[in-house]
């Protein structure tokens, strides 16, 4: 029986689907979840049976290629990771992408394996603010190599990553401004959510498990969610007029600037026994930038 409790670690790499020698394993942050999913793609060949053969045997299946996906949900520790492997860079959206390479550390009855996964680029990242709770990080990844467990340590004479368990929180949200001024209404949660397209690029020669030799963004999507109590009409205006404002927010020691906000509708619900409250869902806004 294997318990869920492993570790998992990073390192980013400096060429594309290599997992690094010696590697300097860095630390996620407070993993909740992590999913590996690998996916053997196959084709059923079905062909007119040989003498002496049944009808109805005449099939083969054949692998034609693999899928690596990885999903995870973690409690940040700040802003970096996320700025710079969501977004791209520390400084906000960029048109490129870092790619990382992930240990995973399974323990089977006593005896550690050792999993490596390649080539791994965010695909899409949800940042989450939540009232009175710890801010949480959900994201998914395209991999393009994953070469097995084995009881082979892969930090060769590198090093695991050191843990640490400071995390972020609403309190560390202070300020939320749309349009240079403050949102009037009391907002319960703020989130932005990060979508890409990835163009995955395959060659012949590869040596990755997936023959893929690069993860080429071609299309970002940025929005942004906001669930609030109304204490005022304000905002209606904004909705019905599609107007483009910029959103600022305030966390910690930083500042997240998200470029040409829009919210298209208003849905509040009038009951007897409580406040309006809404969730506001942007559309696709232009960029974000940190500072």
């Amino acid at each position: 029986m294997i318990i869920g409790n492993q570790p998992v670690e990073y390192v980013d790499e400096t060429s594309f689907g290599v997992f690094p020698t010696d590697p300097t394993m860095q630390w996620f942050g407070l993993v909740e979840r992590f999913t590996p999913t690998i996916r053997t793609l196959s084709q059923d060949v079905r062909y007119l049976r040989a003498n002496g053969e049944e009808a109805l045997e005449s099939l083969t299946v054949e692998k034609t290629g693999q899928e690596i996906e990885l999903a995870m949900s973690i409690k940040p520790n700040d802003l970096t990771w996320w700025a710079s492997h969501v977004l791209g860079s520390a400084s906000g959206t960029d048109d490129s992408l870092p790619s990382i390479s992930i240990g995973h550390i399974v323990d089977v009855g006593g005896t550690k394996h050792f999993g490596k996964y390649a080539g791994c680029v965010v695909k899409s990242a949800t940042l989450t603010f939540r009232e009175d709770d710890v801010a949480s990080l959900d994201f998914t990844l395209v991999g393009a190599d994953f070469s097995g467990y084995s009881d082979t340590d892969y930090i060769g004479a590198g090093s695991h990553a050191s843990p640490y368990t400071s995390v972020l929180k609403w309190d560390d949200l202070t300020s939320l401004t749309l349009g240079g001024e403050a949102i009037s209404d009391y907002v319960r949660e703020f989130s932005i959510r990060v979508d890409y397209e990835l163009k995955i690029v395959k060659d012949v020669d590869a040596t990755t498990s997936t023959k893929i030799v690069g993860l080429v963004p071609t299309k970002r999507d940025i929005v942004v969610g906001l669930t609030m109590d109304f204490a005022s009409l304000d905002m209606l205006s904004d909705i019905t007029s599609l107007t483009k404002r910029d959103l600022v927010a305030s966390v910690g020691d930083k500042t997240i600037g998200v470029e040409e906000v829009a919210f298209p509708y208003f849905d509040g619900d009038f009951t007897p026994d409580d406040l309006v409250e809404t969730t506001l869902e942007s559309l696709p806004c232009k960029s974000i930038n940190i500072s």
